[in-house]
């Protein structure tokens, strides 16, 4: 797909364009156009965006359909009476969702952590994990399961950990599956769930209840604290996470103070969950003064993930702590550049894949027209970074930093790119 007024192809009609004419012509690309070519690359519509906020609805809608329904030899629910086909499903397809949930968790009893020459044979069980949680949700998408089985697949013994596990482990294995040395520097709840191979894992909002949605976010942000090893949550780590207090404190809670009122139910609250809820009160005071005052970025970015969780599914207000000035300023502040890292993340593993020395290729080359449309799209996302790093703070700097790199990375790369291949346009 060729930019409406750039062509890398050439003839008669047609005059060459320096590189500096190439970029003026990409910025002039409209925003529609770009959006097209997004979506036809599963790398971006499957990437939750906060240039396209619809991207990943409409791309991966459009993608996944038909394989089924087109077959020649399809039968319809109309033509078969629908008490055959409930049993159909019933007896085949939900049997094969119990089968496949087995075989999962018998994978992770064959992984072992204690020794580093299992590495590679652990990285291959959590890739073919990974295939089964893809397949689940494809075959809910392609209408092959309900949704009441792809809910009960995951919501099957441990099922939801593991999923989340997974979420955070893959990516970071594919990267480096020679090593046990797995980096969660940059990897947190908000930018791994919105990265485009986490698609299959926010299909489950489509199918959870309202509770499930709160601890589904619970599991994602449990997790990675216990794979990241937070030094800074350690001491919060029995309370917020053991046994699942914190989930199970905050559902009480919320089922006794409306959200919006904060109006207190006709049932009084128990002894046991008026102690919790004042030991979590006290710890939740301790992460915002944690959020707001600490000089260390890891500490305020620890502190920030617990902070989003509540706020964002319970409202803090729920447990009558005071936030101080500029707190939400921050919050925003900080989830703003989580999810630019996150799309930036995706622009430069996009380019670092094509132009690997790993595939024994350079496709810079061929990258042209490519380049063209991502050119576009990283400075549609260069203006909403620029605001940010011209407002940066002591305690922006660790993620400002990360933002910075990976711009650079990206910009230089286009620039070899466009530099590399020949670009023209109608005389």
């Amino acid at each position: 797909m060729e930019a409406s007024n750039i062509a890398v192809h050439h003839g008669d009609q047609y005059i060459l364009l320096e590189s500096s004419e190439v970029k003026d012509r990409a910025e002039n690309i409209p925003e529609q156009e770009v959006k097209n070519y997004l979506e036809a690359i599963p790398q971006f519509y499957k990437q939750k965006s906060i240039i396209f906020t619809d991207l990943d609805l409409e791309g991966f809608s459009s993608s996944v359909k038909d394989t089924v329904q087109d077959s020649e030899n399809h039968v319809s629910a109309s033509v078969l009476n629908s008490d055959v086909v409930e049993i159909i499903s019933k007896k085949v397809l939900d049997d094969q969702i119990l089968r496949l949930n087995a075989i999962l968790h018998n994978l992770e009893s064959l992984i072992n952590e204690e020794k580093e020459e299992y590495w590679k044979s652990n990285y291959l069980i959590i890739k073919v994990q990974r295939n089964i949680f893809k397949t689940v949700v494809y075959m809910y998408k392609q209408e092959i399961i309900s949704a009441k089985a792809l809910k009960e697949f995951f919501k099957m013994k441990k099922t939801f950990p593991l999923a989340f596990s997974n979420m955070y482990l893959a990516p970071r294995m594919d990267k480096n599956p020679d090593s046990d040395n797995v980096d969660y520097e940059i990897e947190n709840p908000i930018s791994t769930l919105n990265q485009w191979y986490s698609a299959h894992l926010r299909t489950l909002n489509e199918v959870l209840g309202e509770k499930d949605k709160r601890y589904f976010s619970f599991s994602s942000l449990k997790q990675f604290e216990h794979l990241a090893e937070n030094q800074s949550l350690n001491l919060f780590e029995d309370l917020l996470f053991s046994g699942d207090q914190m989930f199970h404190t905050l559902e009480e809670l919320f089922s006794h103070f409306s959200k919006t009122s904060l109006s207190k139910s006709k049932n009084p609250l128990n002894h046991a969950v008026i102690h919790q809820y004042s030991q979590i009160r006290n710890k939740v005071k301790d992460l915002i003064d944690m959020f707001q005052n600490s000089e260390s970025s890891k500490e305020t970015l620890a502190a920030f993930f617990v902070l989003d969780f509540i706020q964002n599914n319970y409202g803090l207000e729920i447990l009558d702590v005071q936030k101080g000035e500029l707190f939400q300023e921050k919050m925003n502040s900080i989830s703003s550049r989580l999810q630019l890292l996150s799309e930036l993340e995706n622009v430069m593993q996009y380019i670092g894949k094509k132009t690997s020395l790993d595939t024994q290729i350079d496709y810079t080359g061929s990258m042209g027209e490519e380049a063209v449309w991502l050119y576009k799209y990283y400075h549609l996302l260069i203006s909403k970074i620029q605001p940010i790093l011209t407002h940066m703070q002591s305690e922006d700097h660790f993620l400002n930093q990360k933002l910075h790199e990976k711009q650079m990375y990206i910009s230089g790369e286009l620039e070899r790119i466009i530099l590399s291949n020949q670009y023209y346009s109608l005389k």
